[in-house]
């Protein structure tokens, strides 16, 4: 209601217009959340935080082409914004579109160089493509940057010993 309230008392403002469609984002009301956002973006284009959302309820309505499209324009506005590369990644992923995964990773390992899930992500995806030497050197920057994952371990551990195998 104090959204509402806002939004009448500043009619055109990007801001009453983003807290709006975040209290509906929260609410579980994408529809209307999405053209919340859509708004915000046509008075601040240029808003990262906009299109991020504006992707998760397009994600939420199961629209995977328009969410994977505006969280690519969030990370050409914020290169460094976490989970835009996570809910990109599960949704390219879920496409089958691996190559497509792995380069859009390789850019989030270089906009967050320590960030080990991103490293290990990248591995698996390699791994997947049967790119062993890329995928061991990727899931061997995870370790170094979170020595203490026995999931990264294991993986290393197993993809090292495949490759041993098949030499």
């Amino acid at each position: 209601e104090q959204c509402r309230l806002a939004q009448k008392q500043l009619p055109c403002s990007y801001r009453s217009h983003l807290l709006l469609a975040l209290s509906l984002e929260r609410q579980g009301r994408w529809r209307d959340a999405i053209r919340q956002f859509q708004r915000v973006i046509e008075l601040k284009p240029g808003s990262a935080e906009a299109h991020y959302h504006l992707g998760l309820g397009y994600e939420a309505t199961l629209q995977p082409e328009d969410a994977i499209r505006h969280f690519s324009l969030a990370l050409r506005l914020q290169p460094d914004l976490r989970e835009a590369y996570l809910k990109s990644l599960v949704l390219l992923s879920g496409q089958n579109r691996l190559e497509h995964a792995i380069k859009l990773l390789r850019r989030a390992t270089q906009a967050l160089p320590d960030d080990p899930v991103l490293h290990f992500n990248l591995g698996i995806l390699l791994h997947r493509q049967e790119r062993p030497r890329e995928a061991i050197q990727a899931l061997s920057t995870a370790l170094r940057l979170d020595p203490n994952s026995p999931e990264i371990r294991q993986a290393l551990e197993s993809m090292s010993h495949k490759r041993q195998q098949g030499s």
